[in-house]
């Protein structure tokens, strides 16, 4: 796949349509939770071939694992000290094992976030940053071979020869014989250096996924350098996806560099909602989502016998993630009407002891406790942190707020403010007085005014 970059398009590609039986297969997968048949196979046959032993040897067993606590060791490592290697072919195992089968399951997740959002092109062009063993690849051609429909085409970059023999070993493999599915070598590209001469294009869909974490000694300006300069193969129309681990210094650096994306032209479409437009004042935010676990792979339950077992499995879901494209501004699609009482979450520092009503989108799980639901919110213009905090008896409510999907924008009408200054922050307690009315993302819906005793600036006092 190297080469003259493609031609763009002269007109708008046809888009992806899912059949109901694609659909419902793709359910059934989700609903699983486990990395599919063929894909663990081709992991155990890739380690059987490379150690010259079963992959259930229990000498292949402890090497992985203590490749995997070296590798645990180096990504929670903070500082100019940190550096993360897989030049070791048990350390591209120990990733086959510990961390593959999450992000493989998180990379199903957005991109079929992306597909039913739409429009996507029937054949989408991808390039994947830094695709390691192929994670990535193997993710969109397993949703392509469960959606039964569109085309795929995949570029990837990985300077690491290791990985590169691994993605050798496991990517053609498992897309041989699907029709409508190509997948190219990895081009050993270094994208700290990267030049969009280098690339083939331009593609519908850029993925950096767990890349920019993983890059030593850059300032956010520099990795959000990375992103723009590659971004510049992106065709009309075409979407930057970042993917992050949710753990706090890399989901807040994820957050700022979308920041600077933003301001620097990029349009972030998702998780965030900007109901009064602009775009992400860059301060430090901490959100993720969060998705039922998966079941563990027959590889990763094997590491994880023995002793100390919860160091080796790994089937939490959750990370931090941006969607972004050359849209410009934050768009109409993120745009709330709002009335004149929606007050903007910047303004409720003199708020504290009123009753407000507030547009914002849902950015976290459920934080709280058995009184209380508490969840993180934000629209765009606050600089302090807030929480949306729902008691305990109200379940129905509670109940909406866990079935809503994270970014759903939703207007909080009749909230109480009150400061919370051990964590710097405000929290709007959503009791038997307040509503919650939930809004489709790219609805454009207006929120309709709420009048009863407003004062002119949105709040009512108590």
């Amino acid at each position: 796949m190297k080469g003259e970059p493609a031609p763009p398009r002269e007109t708008a590609p046809l888009p992806l349509r899912i059949s109901p039986e694609g659909d419902r297969r793709l359910q059934e997968l989700f609903r699983s939770r486990t990395v599919p048949e063929p894909v663990q196979r081709l992991v155990e046959e890739y380690i059987a071939r490379k150690t010259g032993k079963p992959w259930d040897d229990p000498t292949v067993q402890e090497r992985i694992r203590t490749a995997i606590r070296a590798q645990k060791g180096e990504y929670w490592r903070e500082g100019a000290g940190r550096r993360i290697s897989y030049r070791a072919g048990y350390r591209v195992m120990a990733y086959l094992a510990y961390h593959f089968p999450v992000v493989f399951f998180q990379t199903l997740l957005l991109f079929d976030d992306l597909a039913r959002a739409g429009p996507i092109p029937a054949h989408l062009r991808v390039l994947d940053v830094g695709t390691g063993p192929g994670v990535v690849p193997l993710a969109l051609t397993e949703w392509y071979r469960q959606a039964g429909a569109g085309s795929l085409e995949v570029t990837s970059i990985e300077p690491s020869l290791e990985h590169r023999e691994a993605f050798q070993a496991l990517v053609p493999s498992f897309a041989r014989g699907m029709p409508g599915i190509r997948v190219g070598d990895p081009l050993p590209l270094d994208i700290r250096e990267v030049q969009v001469t280098d690339l083939p294009g331009p593609f519908d869909l850029i993925v950096f996924s767990n890349v920019l974490n993983e890059i030593p000694d850059l300032t956010d300006q520099e990795r959000a350098g990375i992103v723009r300069r590659v971004g510049d193969r992106l065709a009309a129309g075409g979407r930057i996806l970042l993917a992050e681990p949710a753990d706090l210094a890399n989901s807040t650096m994820l957050r700022r560099i979308v920041a600077i994306l933003g301001r620097e032209g990029l349009h972030i479409r998702a998780p965030c909602a900007f109901p009064w437009g602009g775009s992400c004042p860059g301060t430090e935010c901490w959100t993720f989502r969060e998705e039922p676990p998966i079941r563990p792979t027959r590889l990763m339950a094997w590491i994880g016998q023995g002793a100390e077992s919860y160091r080796y499995l790994n089937t939490d879901l959750k990370y931090s993630y941006a969607v972004l494209d050359r849209g410009g501004g934050t768009g109409p699609a993120h745009r709330l009407r709002a009335g004149p009482d929606i007050l903007r979450l910047s303004r409720l520092g003199r708020k504290e002891g009123r009753r407000v009503s507030v547009a914002a989108a849902l950015m976290s799980g459920d934080l709280g406790n058995r009184d209380y639901h508490l969840y993180k919110i934000c629209d765009g213009t606050a600089v302090k942190p807030v929480y949306a905090v729902v008691p305990a008896h109200r379940r129905a409510l509670a109940g909406r707020l866990a079935r809503a999907r994270y970014g759903t924008l939703a207007v909080f009408r009749e909230v109480l403010v009150r400061r919370n200054p051990a964590h710097d922050a405000f929290n709007l307690l959503v009791d038997r007085r307040a509503e919650v009315e939930f809004f489709p993302a790219d609805s454009g819906a207006r929120a309709r005014p709420h009048r009863r005793g407003k004062e002119e600036d949105g709040s009512r006092r108590v």
